[in-house]
């Protein structure tokens, strides 16, 4: 399973249960993101933590 909040459920989970291999990136431009993206980095950061300490998924950097 690879790691997104981003459109983490739309096209990462989609993708996951498709059985097709995804990968997440990191925003090109953080800053020029809109405030409800911006808003969902705290859980999102919060939830890759928990699924690489389960061993769900690596990262890479």
């Amino acid at each position: 399973m690879a790691p997104v909040l981003r459109n983490w459920f739309a096209e990462i989970l989609a993708g996951n249960r498709a059985g097709i291999t995804t990968i997440m990136v990191d925003a090109i431009h953080p800053e020029e993101e809109r405030w409800f993206t911006r808003v969902k980095r705290g859980p999102e950061k919060w939830l890759l933590q928990r699924l690489e300490k389960q061993g769900k998924i690596r990262h890479f950097i």
